[in-house]
């Protein structure tokens, strides 16, 4: 099956691997004891299950309660430096810092002291513009990769935000999106995208999006409630080991896969209680195999 996806922009000179291309929000210092100590017993029914990891939820309302932060960036805004409503946010090889500038149609770039470097992207439908992008990472190359939520597509920039090439537009079918928020993209190459309003999790490889051959791409869930369904889900992210990690929003709940897509886990159920969950949004995993949450409805962070 080959569908008519169009890939714009030239795919014809790549340049050399650099680096080891992981997304990732680093700790740099040891996470402090929880503040509300609870050490839940893994349920072993579908509901709570997840025999390969430890589940201890720490929680945090906020950083007052933990540290200071080191660096604040931005205020509201359009000007350069500026936000409005932004949502993803990553850092490449050299630690310079990506922001998905969602409601100012950019894409923002600032060192790691916060200095304003460049920003790209403007209001549009075409090659290179952007319609509320959401969900942003560094792949191998180096290069930027945006998930254009609202052109139901996705677009690649050089580290220096010119137009590489796109994938996708809207539908339902494979290589398709409705809504996409979230991109992961590990050290092979490997693209996780959330397609949330077709409550599924889209799994991709460079060559397969160079190529507009989608017959080679899969995808993980469908709509429903069950084990390897989601509805809305957002986050999502790919830890060391290449487990697929999402955050499945309006089912209140964490869900794990293996590489290959088997289902490993979910934990998490509606509530305001340590380990549950009200609609999880943003989600990353930690170097030491750590899952951070953003718990989006309870105004927190949970670290499992």
């Amino acid at each position: 099956m080959r569908l008519n996806c169009k890939i714009q922009g030239d795919v014809s000179a790549l340049p050399q691997p650099i680096g080891d291309g992981i997304r990732m929000s680093r700790l740099t210092s040891p996470l402090p004891p929880p503040t509300l100590p609870f050490s839940p017993e893994i349920d072993h029914n579908l509901s709570n299950h997840c025999s390969k990891l430890s589940i201890t939820p720490r929680i945090y309302k906020s950083f007052s309660e933990t540290c200071f932060p080191q660096l604040i960036i931005g205020s509201e805004g359009e000007k350069d430096g500026q936000l409005c409503r932004p949502w993803g946010v990553t850092s490449d090889h050299e630690g310079n810092i990506i922001v998905a500038d969602r409601s100012n149609n950019r894409i923002q770039v600032f060192r790691s002291d916060g200095t304003f470097v460049r920003k790209f992207g403007s209001h549009g439908s075409e090659p290179g513009f952007l319609d509320r992008p959401a969900g942003v990472a560094v792949d191998p190359l180096g290069r930027i990769v945006v998930t254009d939520k609202d052109n139901h597509r996705v677009q690649v920039f050089t580290a220096e935000g010119q137009f590489v090439f796109t994938f996708g537009e809207k539908g339902s079918k494979v290589g398709q999106f409705n809504y996409p928020w979230d991109i992961a993209v590990d050290a092979r190459g490997r693209i996780a995208v959330s397609d949330t309003r077709n409550h599924r999790v889209q799994l991709f490889t460079l060559d397969v999006v160079i190529d507009a051959n989608f017959k080679n791409a899969r995808f993980l869930g469908t709509e429903g409630s069950g084990p390897k369904q989601f509805l809305r889900p957002q986050g999502v992210a790919i830890d060391q080991q290449g487990n697929i990690v999402v955050a499945d929003s309006r089912n209140n709940r964490i869900q794990v896969f293996e590489e290959s897509g088997s289902f490993i886990c979910q934990f998490g159920t509606a509530g305001k209680e340590p380990g549950q969950l009200d609609r999880p949004s943003g989600i990353c995993t930690t170097p030491d195999g750590r899952i951070a949450v953003v718990d989006f409805g309870n105004n927190r962070i949970q670290v499992f």
